[in-house]
């Protein structure tokens, strides 16, 4: 039987935001999920703005190569959270945890918060 656990991003500390600091890829790391290919991570991603400027901000799903980019998405200056990822899954491999990764056009000026329900077969 399937059990789930809420919890903060693996890059959060203490269920803070994580503040996009990079502009080139690969990014700041948000979230690592877990090794095995049995747990699921359901995770729930939403940006906000801080800044006076609009920032394009790009998502990496799974890995940092090209093919992976899920979302990229302008957050309005002084935006509240939008939502960016509505409950997508990513899991490990047996051997590695699935990572997302974010750049954006204006270090510092885009926070990401969010939660993972994982998922434990």
């Amino acid at each position: 039987m399937a059990t789930f656990s809420k919890i903060p991003l693996s890059q959060s500390s203490f269920g803070k935001s994580v503040q996009l600091t990079l502009s080139a890829t690969p990014g700041t790391l948000i979230h690592t999920t877990g090794t095995l290919s049995a747990n699921i991570d359901e995770i729930w991603l939403y940006a906000s703005n801080v800044s006076t400027v609009d920032s394009n901000t790009t998502f990496y799903w799974g890995s940092t190569a090209q093919q992976d980019i899920i979302a990229q998405i302008n957050v309005q200056a002084y935006s509240g959270l939008t939502l960016i990822m509505p409950g997508a899954v990513l899991g490990g491999n047996n051997v590695e945890g699935a990572v997302i990764y974010a750049t954006t056009q204006y270090p510092s000026a885009v926070n990401v918060v969010g939660y993972v329900n994982r998922i434990t077969a």
